[in-house]
C-alpha cells in the first residue's frame, strides 16, 4: 500500500480511533485443527500474503443442515499487532462498498469491520487478522462463526512477560 492510498483509507476508516490491540502474540492454528463448532474445513491453503508470518485460506461447510452453507476464512499472523492493523487497513482498501464500518458492539477482536447485513467481517486480535465471508450461493450471517474463531484466537493468546 503506497503512501496516498494508506492516506486515503486512514481518512475513511480511523485508525488512530480503533480501540487498544490485545497485549502479547498469537501463533494461528493449522485450519484443520480451528474447532469452528458446526462447521467443517472442506479444504485449505496457503495464502501468499507479504510480509506475513503465516496465512491460511479455509473453505468451512456447516454440519447437518439442508441449504449447504460455506464460509471463507482467511488468517493471517504478522509479527506485531501494529502490523496486523496496517494489514486490515490494506484489506479494508479492497471493499468496493462505501457501506463498510466499523462494528462497535466490543464482542468481535480488537477492532472489526463489515459491510452492513453480515456476509463478511474482518477483524484484528493482537498479532492477527482474520477474513469471513460467504462462499456460496446460500448466504449466511458470519458474526457468530466470527465469535467462535475469536476465541479459539483468544485461547492462543500468548501474554509477554512481566519485567
Amino acid at each position: 500500500m503506497d503512501d496516498s492510498e494508506r492516506e486515503h483509507l486512514s481518512e475513511r476508516y480511523d485508525p488512530a480511533g480503533w480501540p487498544p490491540s490485545s497485549d502479547g502474540r498469537i501463533t494461528i492454528p493449522d485450519a484443520e485443527s480451528l474447532d469452528l463448532e458446526g462447521w467443517e474445513i472442506v479444504r485449505a491453503r496457503p495464502l501468499p500474503v507479504p510480509n506475513a508470518r503465516t496465512a491460511w485460506s479455509g473453505m468451512f461447510e456447516e454440519h447437518d443442515k439442508d441449504d449447504h452453507a460455506v464460509l471463507r476464512v482467511d488468517i493471517i499472523e504478522t509479527s506485531t499487532a501494529a502490523e496486523a492493523r496496517d494489514q486490515l487497513l490494506a484489506l479494508l482498501g479492497q471493499f468496493e462498498s462505501p457501506l463498510v464500518e466499523q462494528h462497535r458492539t466490543g464482542d468481535l477482536g480488537d477492532v472489526a469491520f463489515g459491510p452492513p447485513g453480515g456476509a463478511t467481517v474482518l477483524f484484528t486480535r493482537a498479532n492477527v487478522v482474520a477474513g469471513l465471508s460467504n462462499a456460496e450461493r446460500h448466504i449466511v450471517p458470519v458474526a457468530g462463526v466470527a465469535r467462535l474463531l475469536d476465541r479459539e484466537l483468544l485461547a492462543r493468546l500468548e501474554l509477554p512477560m512481566a519485567r
